[in-house]
This record gives C-alpha cells, structure tokens and sequence, in this order.
C-alpha cells in the first residue's frame, strides 16, 4: 500500500479537517499538544496508535514530527461518478465540495482546469436546500494543503436537488471570484461553468466543457506532455 507521510501538529490536524482518508495516526508517548488533534481523528474513525519516538523518526526521516505523524492514503484521481454518489446521498440538500488541481494557459477560452481531486465538504449555509456555503475550516486546511503540493483549489462543485445543472441566482451573486470554475450537478446531469465578467449564463458565468482523461493522460499533462 503506497502511503504519503505527513508530520507536525498543525499538518497532521489540517490532514485530517481536509476529509481526504488517513490510515493511521502515529504518536509518541508523552507529546505535547495533541490532545485536539487525536480527539478529532478519533471522532472521525481514525486509528490512533501509540509508538515509540524513533519509530516516528523513522517514519518522517529529516521532519520536525513534534511527536506525531499521520499515514495518508494515496490519493486517487478524481471521477465525476464520485459527484453523482455525492449529490443522490445528500438527497434534498445540496451536497457540496471543492475541486483542486491546476490551471493551465490560465482560465481564458484556451485554458484548462485539470482536477486532481475531489474534496467533499460540510454544506454550512442556513438553508441547505436551496444553497451551498462550505464549511471554512475545511476551506482553509485544503487552500494550504493545495498549495504544499503545488496545487490550488481551482473551484467548487454543488447539487440543484429540485433544479437543473445551470447556475441560479443565488449563484451568480456568490460567484465573488472571477477564474473559479463551478460544477453543477441535478439528478442525471451535470454541467461546468467558469465565473467571468458578463458571462452568457446568469449573466456571471461561462460554459465550459467537461471530459475525462486517463490518470496516466493526466500526468502527461501536468508534466508538459499532454
């Protein structure tokens, strides 16, 4: 099993606000200030063990640990199916989650936005069933994550439980950001949009075609090849 070793108590406790899946969560006896940060992996069904300090300097060779270390799953490439799964769970209220990447040639009519990953988030807003707001604790731990990797969070996805997969209203005045890319998903279907100035639908956004490449295409691409 191919596993990413994160370390350090601020990292590890983003890990795991993040939602993306950690095997197991390695701690020295004795640790300072990590009584929150195993509260909260233990809250979300994470397995806590205990270990000796030159295992976690084994484990995170050259790394400041402070006397913890989290075993991250790979991650997987995203899929629009995941989407769709998300949007039919969350029944009549609207799912919602953001989509991290990268842009390339900038989000003009000749860019590309290539989603990595897929990141399900808490739907924080009071009426759930007619609108989306992301949880912003969620929001920040995967900003700075994104960004170790040389990511960044491209945009958002979120479910029309009642609708259809075009941007409402009440989506065009919360696209604040130009260049954000927004997935829209109702039952069926699923439509992407980009968040420009005077845009032909809503009058804040533009279509933008949606196609599924291979992972293999897609380090291809990221690489300059593709």
């Amino acid at each position: 099993m191919n596993e990413e070793v994160v370390a350090g108590r601020r990292p590890v406790l983003e890990l795991i606000r993040s939602g993306r899946a950690v095997n197991k969560i390695l701690y020295a006896e004795g640790a300072q200030g990590i009584g929150q940060l195993l509260a909260e992996a233990r809250a979300a069904g994470i397995v806590c063990q205990q270990v000796d300090k030159r295992k976690l300097d084994q484990s995170a060779p050259g790394v400041r640990h402070q006397g913890v270390a989290a075993l991250a799953a790979e991650r997987e490439y995203a899929e629009l199916e995941d989407l769709f799964a998300a949007a039919e769970a969350a029944g009549k209220i609207e799912c919602c989650g953001l989509l991290i990447g990268n842009v390339r040639n900038g989000m003009g009519q000749d860019g590309v936005a290539q989603v990595r990953e897929i990141l399900p988030a808490l739907n924080v807003a009071e009426a759930p069933e007619r609108a989306f707001e992301i949880d912003p604790r969620t929001l920040l731990a995967a900003h700075r994550s994104a960004r170790k990797r040389g990511e960044a969070i491209l945009g958002w996805y979120h479910s029309h439980p009642s609708g259809v997969a075009l941007p409402s209203t009440c989506d065009a005045e919360r696209a604040a950001e130009n260049g954000k890319v927004w997935v829209i998903v109702a039952g069926a279907d699923m439509a992407a949009y980009v968040a420009v100035q005077q845009g032909d639908v809503a009058g804040r956004f533009r279509p933008l075609p949606l196609r599924v490449i291979s992972p293999e295409k897609c380090k291809e691409a990221m690489n300059g090849n593709g």
